[in-house]
């Protein structure tokens, strides 16, 4: 429950239906000028795939129900109405799920990964998603915990006439997003790179490191889905898919397995920038401590000198000499000369 103007309340619900989403709001009027609401979101979409296109309608005609968050009481809904399994139900909604197929009595599952939408609050860490696709004979289910983009043209190479289709043009969206982001990755980890190279703080360090991890995941996603493209392109015939179907998951698995090579190399690069960049600062303070020992050594000799001699003999020895700041300045400037000698010999000897 937020409290808000009533003209801020009226725009909150017509940005939300512009952006497709069903929103209801309970309105409890505090004054004339503001009022209390409780935002209900049902994140449900509803599409029609026809005559080559898909299109959002209403829920009496859609063929393609997609539904994102789903709460508890739609959970129990899929589960009833359409014989969903709850352990793949929930697996398309959890992130560390594996994907995988499966043949159930009356439908098909797929659970595959994509990258989640990114976000600044993410701090550089990009994240996977799992997508469920269970299909029917006349109808598709799609559950994810996110919103995925949604088009009826012609894309990767062939146009969408059945649901099959459709479920291969979700696999080459899932393909197409990694690759995007691992451009993304690529120019961040050149900015990064810049930017170790002119300072020390190691908050760079740090945003490279997370990309590092974030690599981790997109490569291991990006073989699972390698792994589950060859298990659907293996039950082509239980699928009914077409020759042409089969075409383009042959397509869809060479294009992701080049995206899982191209992320492997991505990794490595950031691995060996963050394995040089802390050689570098080993070596930096090896370097720093051998010049400190060096300097501890040089003044060390002066001190031996003096704490044996002692002060005292220092004054009885230069006892000729009147004025004893004269005598004292020399012996200082006597002390940094051999401490300087003592020093330029440390380093002379380093070198060979």
């Amino acid at each position: 429950m937020r409290k808000q103007s009533v003209a801020t309340c009226s725009f909150l619900l017509q940005s939300k239906k512009k952006r497709g989403m069903q929103v209801y709001l309970h309105l409890e009027p505090k004054s004339k000028l503001f009022c209390v609401y409780k935002e209900i979101q049902i994140m449900i979409k509803n599409f029609l795939l026809s005559n080559g296109a898909v299109s959002e309608t209403d829920p009496a005609g859609a063929n393609i129900l997609h539904y994102i968050k789903p709460t508890e009481a739609e959970k129990l809904e899929l589960i009833a109405k359409y014989q969903l399994d709850p352990h793949d139900l929930e697996s398309a909604l959890t992130r560390h799920a594996l994907p995988r197929i499966e043949f159930e009595a009356n439908h098909f599952v797929c659970i595959f990964k994509k990258p989640k939408n990114y976000t600044a609050r993410d701090k550089l860490q990009f994240k996977t998603a799992a997508i469920g696709v269970f299909l029917f004979e006349k109808r598709m289910v799609i559950v994810s915990s996110g919103e995925i983009m949604f088009s009826g043209d012609k894309k990767n190479g062939f146009k969408i006439n059945s649901l099959q289709d459709y479920m291969i043009y979700l696999l080459g969206i899932a393909s197409n997003h990694f690759l995007e982001h691992l451009k993304v990755i690529n120019m961040i980890s050149d900015e990064l790179e810049e930017k170790i190279n002119q300072s020390t703080d190691n908050k760079y360090l740090m945003n490279l490191f997370t990309l590092s991890k974030s690599l981790v995941y997109y490569i291991n996603s990006l073989d699972a889905n390698s792994v589950l493209l060859e298990k659907v392109r293996k039950s082509g015939v239980r699928l009914k898919l077409t020759e042409e179907q089969l075409d383009l998951l042959d397509d869809l698995l060479i294009d992701n397995q080049q995206c899982y090579r191209q992320a492997t190399i991505y990794s490595t690069i950031v691995n060996g920038l963050l394995d040089a960049r802390a050689s570098i600062i080993s070596n930096n303070l090896n370097v720093l401590m051998k010049n400190l020992n060096a300097i501890m050594i040089a003044i060390m000799i002066p001190s031996l000198l003096a704490g044996i001699g002692g002060m005292s003999e220092w004054s009885a020895a230069t006892g000729g000499i009147a004025n004893w700041r004269v005598s004292y300045s020399f012996f200082l400037g006597l002390s940094l000369l051999i401490a300087g000698v003592v020093f330029w010999i440390i380093k002379k000897l380093e070198r060979h």
